[in-house]
């Protein structure tokens, strides 16, 4: 949902820059993104290895973890 959110205003800002503009804001978004992916599966490979850890806690403090990034970093 945040994601679309981000796509969804990025994509209303676009028309109103210079081409160069577009492909430096898409670029940004894009390694971002790719980076708060990345650092989603090594929390997600992190919690499968670790066999005391509750997976539900786990999953409720990424989840709490990627809002936070995004609404951060937006």
């Amino acid at each position: 949902m945040l994601i679309t959110v981000h796509v969804s205003t990025l994509i209303s800002s676009l028309p109103r820059k210079t081409d160069m503009e577009r492909k430096i804001e898409i670029y940004n978004f894009s390694a971002r993104t790719r980076q708060l992916f990345v650092r989603l599966l090594a929390l997600v490979k992190w919690a499968s290895s670790a066999s005391k850890v509750d997976k539900s806690a786990v999953s409720t403090t990424i989840v709490i973890y990627v809002v936070c990034v995004f609404v951060d970093e937006w």
